[in-house]
Order: structure tokens, then sequence, then C-alpha cells
């Protein structure tokens, strides 16, 4: 849900008057304070807006689809709206059983307060529906997608906010270039055991995942999953973005590199880049087990390997 005024300058304005409310009866001022608000017209309009967005799957077909409704509240007459329900109940008064209850019940329905809206004000109500596909799910395809067992379904279906848990193994490369990177891409110690947890959140701005990576208690680090503009799955760990191919074996769901570029620019060399071994295979119908093992280019040795098992804990999709 959101809803706003057009102008920053009547949010920040409004916000300075609230602090003034106890020393000063504002309602007095009303005429004076709208002739200042329409000063600013000119900067922008007097024109709000609201949004309800819901996503969620349906029950028909199973599949994930978001639905937006949106009001735009034009010539001013968007501060008013909060008054509608009001007018409404007005004309249900001699239908309206007595006392206190909850709002949320069947007292109006949403036509009546859309024709409401619509017969009392300047507005535009829109709404629509539309279906929506994972990260993981546009880079599979959705064919693909659904042939892979619940578990890794569920896991890349990211659409708000997942959480796993799990322990891990982590082995560190010994050479100092293995060292120096793991040092700035933040990758963990080497540890026989370590807890592990997993934060995979949906930014809606761009349909994109940040993935949160925590070992332990050695400092989180971040990586960004999007598709690209030729629909190939990337991910950004600081300045350098990598291409991914994933495939689906039917036992487990590789990673693949395919090519790697510097601040999503610069594309490098393919003999500069590490070699992978990437997998996640599922274990039960709760239970995943992830295999990362990157490898320097050039022969010059082992970089980071961790293998391990999770469990979603927590789903807000």
């Amino acid at each position: 849900f959101g809803a706003s005024l057009e102008l920053s300058y009547f949010h920040h304005g409004l916000r300075f008057l609230s602090l003034l409310r106890p020393i000063l009866k504002l309602e007095s001022y009303a005429s004076a304070l709208r002739w200042v608000a329409d000063r600013f017209i000119s900067f922008g309009s007097d024109e709000g807006g609201m949004l309800v967005s819901v996503i969620g799957r349906r029950q028909s077909d199973n599949v994930t689809v978001e639905k937006r409704w949106s009001v735009v509240a034009l010539n001013g007459c968007g501060p008013t709206i909060p008054a509608i329900p009001s007018l409404i109940a007005v004309g249900l008064v001699d239908t309206l059983p007595s006392g206190a209850r909850a709002a949320l019940d069947d007292t109006f329905t949403r036509t009546q307060v859309e024709k409401t809206l619509e017969r009392e004000l300047d507005v535009r109500i829109e709404e629509h529906e539309q279906r929506l596909e994972s990260v993981f799910e546009r880079a599979l395809g959705s064919a693909v997608f659904e042939t892979m067992p619940a578990v890794l379904q569920n896991e890349h279906r990211v659409f708000d906010r997942l959480v796993f848990r799990g322990h891990s193994s982590v082995i560190r490369g010994q050479g100092l270039l293995a060292r120096l990177v793991c040092a700035l891409v933040r990758f963990p110690p080497t540890s026989d055991s370590v807890p592990v947890q997993v934060e995979m959140q949906r930014r809606l701005s761009d349909n994109s995942e940040l993935w949160t990576r925590r070992f332990g208690d050695f400092p989180a680090f971040v990586s960004r999953l999007a598709i690209d503009k030729n629909g190939l799955l990337t991910e950004t760990f600081g300045p350098l973005e990598f291409g991914l191919r994933l495939e689906w074996t039917g036992k487990v769901l590789l990673f693949h590199i395919r090519d790697c570029h510097l601040l999503g620019v610069l594309p490098l060399p393919a003999f500069v880049l590490p070699k992978t071994a990437t997998f996640e295979e599922p274990l039960d119908e709760n239970t995943f087990r992830f295999s990362v093992k990157l490898t320097l280019p050039l022969g010059l040795g082992p970089l980071v390997q961790y293998d391990g098992k999770l469990q979603m804990i927590e789903r807000s999709s």
C-alpha cells in the first residue's frame, strides 16, 4: 500500500505544521495555508494517489499473480478521500446495526466506494492483474522450472522475502591471491561446520533479488541476482557482474559461469574468470544441499569451497 501527494514541499510543510499544533490552533489559519499551498501548484500539480498491490497464488491454476488497484485524485481532492466511507455510512445509517465493531466487515462494498468516489470527486480508478515470474523461473523458463522438485521451486519463488538456515563446511584457498579475493568478496573463513543463514529479498524497483549470506558471526556478504536485457541471469558481487547459465539435469540444478563484466560494462576475457562447480540438490521436501567450489584461473589454485544443507524457516511471499 502506498499513498502520497505529488510535491515533496507539501509533505515537508505538513510535517512542520504538525509540530506547531501544541502551540497554534491551525484551523484558524486554514484559508491562509490553502493560499500558500496554491502558490506551489506551478512546481507540479495538486494531484495525489494511492496504490494497493497484492501478490499471491491464484487458486484456479496455482499461478503467482500481482493485483494492483490504484486511484489518482485530481484537482486537489485527494485529502477528502478518507471522508468517503463516512459519506457512504451516512446513506446506510438506517440499515446499519448499532454498536462499535471493526470497520473491515460487510458494511459496504468496494463497488460502492468506487461509485461514490467517481460521483463525488474528480478521480481516476484503475485495476489490473499480471502473472509474476521469479528471477529463476524466468532464467530457466516456466516449463523447466515446474519440473524441479517443490523444495527447489519454493526456494526460488522469491516475491517478497525468504529466510533459510542450516550448516556448512567452508574451505578457503591458502594462496596469496585466494586470500586477497576472499577478503574482498567477504567469503567466510575455513570451518568444518558453521551455522548458515541465507536471506533472499525481492526488489520490486527492478525485479531483482538480493541474497544475503551469513556464516556464523562472520560479516555477511551480499550479491544481487537479476535478468539482464537479453533475458539472461546475472549475479553481481561488488564491482563484478557474472553472467550465469542454469541447467536442471533432473537431479541437480547446475550453475555455469558464462561471462563477467567489470562495473557491468567492461567485459573480462574468459581466461581470467574463475572456474566453478556449483549445484543445488533436493534432499527431501524441506531440505536441499548447496555446493559451491570456485577455482582461480590460470592454474592458480582453489579460491573457496563451501558445502551444506538449508531449510526454509520464514516466508513472507
